[in-house]
């Protein structure tokens, strides 16, 4: 006959029984999860907004390369920079805040660059809704992957707050001159809601557009014009490729003692700074020359961005120079 277990032994065991009940499944971590989901083309198809029954006449490639390489990549103990939110926001759900974490305000600068989803796990993660968020559309260079609306980030990560949403147009910079050339390469868009900058009171000279008919004729010209800069008493000059192949390409042929910025470093050193225009977003020079030797800007978005970004660099002076076949014919 079956006896029930005394009432101390039935204690005991109610202790322990849950444990032995989790113990039969497998303990995953974040990252063996985060895999069962970008390693999965039915999970991602569908997260896609595509039904189980018609996924698979979404472009199979391409879910196969997606979910091959995040896979791969995953194993390797590498991620991609998209792959940090959906992390934060996985471990957030699956282990709760963690316990000595206590933000009560979040600052973000250069905001245009992130992605929805990026606040969205931030808000989430940091349990708080006290986010102060700058940024400028227009300086968006990472817009393929990030915000294109600020009303995204309003509707989106914080629906119910009743967000003041506030638009400064001041440029304090550069000059009237100069802006009003940026702003017409901006204004040349497609996409987003841009906003034209208003430049203080302040003139200058009009940016001075040369074109030549080599990349050595224009890197003595170059050559040439920070020597000028430089004896007038222009402390800070920076010239502005579209690529870090064509700074590297324009730093061989100069003579003026320059260093090139790849974008990473903490600091730099110099007068004069080669840079590619992706990294110069957020810094400012006395003078700038934006150069163009064989790859060209196009009135693409991206490239319209990028160049405005080169553009906005300088407080009082602007060239642009390139050579004939790579001509800035939107000037």
């Amino acid at each position: 006959m079956w006896s029930i277990p005394p009432l101390v032994e039935i204690n005991k065991k109610t202790k322990t029984a849950v444990k032995k009940y989790m113990n039969a499944f497998p303990a995953l971590s974040l990252k063996e999860h985060y895999i069962n989901i970008v390693g999965n083309k039915k999970t991602i198809a569908e997260h896609n907004g595509i039904s189980q029954d018609d996924y698979v006449d979404f472009d199979e490639e391409v879910l196969n390369y997606m979910c091959a390489y995040s896979s791969e990549l995953l194993i390797r103990n590498r991620i991609e920079v998209e792959d940090l939110p959906a992390l934060t926001y996985l471990k957030h759900q699956l282990i709760g805040k963690e316990d000595d974490l206590d933000i009560s305000h979040v600052f973000i600068d250069e905001a245009q660059d992130l992605s929805v989803f990026q606040v969205y796990a931030l808000r989430h993660a940091l349990n708080t809704t006290m986010f102060t968020i700058f940024g400028d559309l227009a300086q968006g260079i990472h817009s393929y992957r990030a915000i294109r609306d600020w009303k995204d980030i309003i509707e989106e990560v914080f629906p119910d707050l009743g967000c003041q949403f506030l638009t400064l147009e001041q440029s304090y910079r550069t000059t009237i001159e100069i802006m009003e050339r940026a702003n017409q390469v901006i204004s040349e868009v497609q996409t987003g809601d841009i906003i034209l900058a208003k430049p203080v009171i302040r003139h200058g000279e009009p940016p001075i557009e040369r074109s030549f008919s080599n990349v050595k004729e224009l890197a003595e010209n170059i050559d040439e014009t920070v020597n000028e800069l430089q004896r007038q008493g222009y402390k800070s000059v920076a010239l502005i490729g579209k690529t870090l192949k064509e700074c590297k390409l324009i730093h061989r042929y100069l003579t003026v003692s320059t260093n090139i910025l790849l974008g990473d470093e903490v600091t730099y050193e110099g007068e004069v700074l080669v840079l590619p225009a992706y990294t110069a977003k957020g810094l400012e020079f006395d003078a700038v020359v934006i150069f163009t030797i064989e790859e060209q800007y196009t009135k693409n978005d991206l490239d319209l961005k990028l160049l405005y970004v080169a553009m906005t660099r300088p407080r009082q002076l602007l060239y642009i120079m390139s050579v004939a076949a790579t001509h800035l014919r939107m000037f």
